[in-house]
């Protein structure tokens, strides 16, 4: 079957947008922040630890060393289990997490190098 220039045009119209909605955006990493922040925060108040604002938390997790802990939060492989706790952003926090594993770990070149 032969498309048309227009069926082709909609047909990507359709990719781009559907690749446009499945995207992470800016909001999206701070609400994911913000959301891990609150787990751990009932983790620390539960052992007595006052866990500060999440101002302060946000700031040591844009530092080197915090980079690392946020990297270890959000685990190397693509388990959705894992998120499962985070119960209706479950799907939001695994996205988050795999673009932290894509800075992480780029890909490899298109040649497989």
């Amino acid at each position: 079957m032969v498309l048309s220039n227009a069926e082709k045009q909609r047909r990507f119209r359709e990719r781009l947008k559907a690749r446009a909605n499945s995207g992470v955006t800016p909001d999206d990493i701070v609400r994911a922040a913000r959301l891990m922040w609150d787990y751990l925060r009932e983790q620390d108040i539960g052992t007595g630890n006052d866990p500060g604002s999440f101002e302060d938390k946000l700031n040591h997790w844009r530092t080197r060393k915090g980079v690392e802990e946020w990297r270890r939060l959000h685990g190397d492989e693509d388990d959705p289990e894992l998120w499962a706790e985070f119960g209706a952003d479950a799907d939001l926090m695994a996205k988050v997490a795999a673009v932290v594993r894509a800075v992480r770990f780029p890909p490899p070149d298109s040649d497989g190098q």
